[in-house]
């Protein structure tokens, strides 16, 4: 019995210890997880001497699908992003939900996998995605910011460009009705 017991304890302990580390809606990492794992990725990259990308996702008009189609297809679309992202990214990159509609994904940088092509290959993964919804569009806004051992930052610097990144972006789309609709329903102001 007494080896049960341990053996039980380790068990609700490591389950304990991953849910501390993952989202619980998309099974990606969360907001602590990627701080833990991405320092690491930055010790190792500049020790390896390697770059790496930081994408900044915020999903757009997350707040409108909550309120319009209901909370249950919002967190389908907070799903669907997270399965986008596991499709477009390697498994050896980090991909996080940092927040309601926030995701992070930190990832090397080389030939196969520049940020022209991954976000070629991101924005290629969401139209295949968006055939697929019924009621409305995903989109989203990236920024990105890029780390080199040669101008070593840390990870709370590379996420507040990341963030300024997709701000920026953001704010040039908003004439841009997104997510759009395949329905007569129309976001408030637009």
């Amino acid at each position: 019995i007494l080896v049960h017991d341990i053996t039980e304890r380790i068990q609700v302990e490591n389950e304990l210890k991953e849910l501390s580390l993952v989202d619980e809606l998309t099974g990606l990492t969360n907001r602590r997880g990627f701080k833990m794992l991405g320092n690491q990725l930055l010790m190792m990259a500049q020790r390896m001497e390697y770059n790496l990308g930081l994408y900044y996702i915020d999903m757009d008009n997350l707040k409108w699908v909550n309120d319009v189609l209901g909370h249950a297809e919002g967190d389908k679309a907070l799903k669907e992003i997270g399965d986008i992202l596991r499709q477009t990214f390697r498994s050896a990159d980090i991909i996080a939900r940092v927040g309601g509609d926030e995701f992070v994904v930190l990832s090397v940088i080389s030939d196969d996998h520049s940020i022209p092509t991954m976000m070629d290959r991101l924005n290629a993964r969401v139209e295949i995605s968006n055939k697929a919804l019924p009621d409305y569009q995903i989109g989203f806004s990236v920024g990105v910011a890029v780390f080199s051992p040669e101008n070593p930052r840390t990870m709370e610097s590379l996420l507040e460009e990341a963030d300024r990144d997709m701000y920026v972006k953001k704010a040039a789309k908003k004439g841009v009705r997104s997510p759009s609709l395949k329905n007569p329903i129309r976001p408030p102001g637009n």
